[in-house]
């Protein structure tokens, strides 16, 4: 070795001197000496060098601390242990991962113990390595009490494997209550990915305190929407009250994922929340507050949901509170009728469609005037809603939007008409089959084969329509060309006009 030059380690090594490379763990000039250093007194398995390589590990460069704590795994001894123990509370996380690898390796009960403790820890991020290096010691859960049980399943829901997640989730499951805490703790952490994977286990175990335990997560900003959803399935009358209370919240993706828990559980003291969701300026809240409404079908959300109609007209939430107050029956029916003389165009059509649905005969009249109404669409819409209220009488109001000029209407006229089997529409339907333009014809076509088939009508008006059996089958959808472009797949392309 030249004066005052670097240590020569590999000569160091090949003499054993163990203080000399002790020595050379301190030498300050050189980063690579020192690393070298420590890894053969790793290799030289030399139990003196302990202590100076736990200082290298708490005072060098990252380089430097890592080769030190392999050098301390392959010593071994109960110092180096110890020293591999503490550098688990490193602050820089690549020397505790380094130490954990090491100790990973060390099968003894200190090791596992203190690997346990982990597992008791506030650090729930560092949980699932803790779990990991348990299993790489040979660790048996089940020999465990069942507390340390619960935390070792708690932190496997954080693993990436499908498999060993679903297999945790069964354990915590039949753990019980004893895994309540640490299942809560690890779903109101952001070390877990998806909340949910603990959410579930909560609600399949049904307790109280795994109900209080959900309920509580509803102020978790990491776990409150897995916490809502969860407690649609599985809490029930209990989860109410709640869910409710977190209609209010600021949380948009929380308001909505409530109320569509609320829908589920359909419960009748959630209908006046729902309906102040009504407002909300999210829609998704607000949509998933009306299919709770529609199905839950409360007489109490027909006023809001008429004012909802009036303000939306023909849009999406117009047409879905259109359909919650179909179902919600005959308390419907008045309202609606009172929207058919607004002057919103739009307003008027979904009021139509409405009452075509509720099927009630109390809106035919009222549908009736409404078939000379200005605007096509709404004329149209309310012939459809007679064709589904099937009332006898309503046929004449019908029968002059035959002639109407807009294809729409005539056509929903026509099949109206049909639906409403009432014989005295043959006649006029005929004269439609000869004189109309092509798309009138296949409408009256339509109508005529319904009637035939309906077995409703007289023997004249069955051979009056047999007469004109070939005209009627081959106006198809196909046979109408290119004059046909401008139908809609969707209410003529499947039309069966076999007699």
């Amino acid at each position: 070795m030249p004066l005052f030059g670097p240590p020569r380690i590999d000569k160091l090594k090949s003499k054993k001197d163990i203080q000399g490379l002790i020595k050379a763990l301190g030498y300050e000039k050189d980063g690579s000496v020192r690393e070298n250093a420590a890894r053969s007194l790793g290799e030289l398995q030399a139990a003196p060098g302990v202590s100076h390589l736990a200082a290298a590990v708490e005072e060098d460069t990252l380089a430097v601390g890592k080769a030190a704590i392999m050098a301390l795994g392959k010593i071994r001894t109960d110092k180096a242990v110890d020293a591999l123990i503490a550098a688990l509370k490193h602050p820089i996380d690549a020397i505790q991962s380094a130490a954990r690898d090491e100790l990973s390796n060390i099968k003894s009960e200190k090791v596992v113990a203190v690997f346990q403790d982990i597992l008791h820890g506030d650090n729930l991020s560092l949980h699932r390595s803790a779990a990991d290096t348990l299993d790489k010691l040979g660790w048996e859960p089940s020999e465990a009490p069942e507390e340390v049980q619960a935390r070792y399943w708690a932190a496997r829901l954080t693993s990436a494997d499908k498999n060993i997640r679903s297999k945790a989730q069964d354990k915590l499951v039949e753990l019980g209550n004893a895994a309540v805490e640490p299942t809560a703790r690890m779903m109101g952490s952001p070390s877990l990915y998806k909340p949910e994977y603990a959410g579930v286990v909560l609600g399949k175990i049904g307790s109280n305190e795994s109900l209080a335990a959900l309920i509580a997560a509803l102020e978790n900003e990491h776990a409150c929407t897995a916490a809502a959803m969860v407690l649609g399935i599985h809490g029930g009358s209990r989860a109410v009250k709640s869910l409710m209370e977190a209609l209010k919240s600021d949380n948009k993706f929380l308001r909505a994922e409530a109320a569509a828990s609320l829908r589920g559980i359909k419960d009748p003291r959630s209908v006046p929340a729902l309906i102040k969701l009504l407002k909300d300026e999210y829609d998704e809240a607000k949509h998933t507050a009306l299919f709770a409404l529609d199905e839950m079908k409360d007489p109490r959300a027909v006023k809001p949901l008429i004012t909802l109609l009036r303000k939306e007209g023909d849009s999406y939430t117009g047409l879905h509170a259109a359909r919650a107050l179909a179902a919600i029956g005959e308390e419907s029916v008045q309202p609606l009728i009172g929207l058919l003389k607004v002057r919103k165009a739009e307003v008027r059509k979904m009021a139509c469609q409405a009452l075509g649905w509720l099927a009630d005969r109390q809106a035919a009249q009222p549908l009736c005037a409404v078939l000379k109404d200005k605007n096509p669409p709404v004329r149209a819409a309310a012939a459809k809603a007679l064709g589904r209220i099937g009332d006898p009488e309503t046929m004449e109001p019908l029968l002059p939007l035959l002639e109407d000029p807009e294809e729409s209407v005539f056509a929903a006229a026509a099949e109206a008409l049909g639906s409403i089997q009432n014989s005295g529409a043959v006649s006029p339907l005929l004269e439609c089959l000869e004189a109309g333009d092509k798309p009138r014809r296949r409408a009256a076509a339509g109508s005529l084969a319904e009637l035939y088939r309906s077995g409703k009508l007289a023997e004249t008006d069955k051979k009056a329509i047999l007469a004109r059996e070939q005209h009627i089958t081959t106006l198809s959808h196909k046979d109408l060309g290119a004059e046909c472009e401008q139908h809609s797949d969707v209410e003529y392309f499947h039309a069966d006009f076999s007699l």
